[in-house]
């Protein structure tokens, strides 16, 4: 008789990232990135926040908050970059949802500035190949 057994590894639970491990200096020099945000850099990581309204409703890119917001973080024209918030580019479009509900995001993450040549927008820190579920 024949006995064949399969090694099932366990299932790796991707990283994780919070909005406190964003920066390890945030001063007037400006922002400094994390360890953290370094090591992961490159990596698909997972993250919960909350949907800020997006710019444009056919966009498929928005950003993601610590606490929910009731306005774009970038509505005032002489606004500095957040500290707390995420740009998330999404795989494929999906419905956005209440700037009130929590949401798990995840996506490949990129640091350093970055400026997207369609709109203009400028990032620190951002998600590529997104996708979204609400919690």
């Amino acid at each position: 008789m024949l006995l064949i057994l399969f090694v099932v590894s366990p299932l790796r639970a991707q990283p994780t990232l919070t909005f406190e491990q964003f920066y390890s200096k945030v001063s007037v020099l400006g922002l400094e990135f994390s360890d953290r945000v370094k090591q992961l850099s490159g990596q698909q990581i997972e993250i919960t926040g909350f949907m800020a309204p997006p710019i444009k409703a056919e966009s498929q890119f928005f950003v993601l908050t610590k606490m929910p917001m009731a306005i774009c973080p970038f509505c005032s024209s002489d606004a500095d970059w957040p500290e707390d918030i995420l740009v998330v580019y999404l795989t494929k479009r999906q419905t956005f949802v209440q700037n009130n509900s929590m949401i798990k995001v995840t996506g490949t993450l990129e640091y350093g500035t970055w400026r997207d040549k369609e709109t203009g927008f400028v990032s620190l820190l951002r998600l590529r190949d997104a996708q979204f579920s609400e919690l």
